[in-house]
């Protein structure tokens, strides 16, 4: 007796990505208009203080207002006093 077998694991894995393409796909709407513009676009922002702050013991403070897309933004960053200046990872 001779049986076939059909080889499962191509198909499940081509029905998967079948289905998370079709769940990525999306509705459809979205929040721009017709004329392309969104609600956010529309939004005014304004630097609400120059970002003055105390550092700690041993540290050195930056801050400051830098000219940004829409409007001056403030930004604040402190460092160890003996930093020399290595890699940073901002969160």
């Amino acid at each position: 007796m001779q049986t076939h077998s059909i080889k499962l694991r191509p198909l499940a894995l081509l029905l998967s990505c079948a289905t998370v393409l079709a769940a990525c796909a999306g509705t459809g709407s979205s929040s721009a208009t017709a004329t392309g513009a969104r609600e956010h676009d529309s939004r005014s922002f304004a630097a609400a203080a120059n970002g003055s702050f105390e550092a700690l013991a041993g540290a050195r403070a930056y801050y400051g207002t830098d000219a940004g897309l829409q409007g001056d933004a403030v930004y604040a960053a402190e460092s160890p006093a003996n930093w020399s200046g290595g890699p940073v990872m901002l969160t």
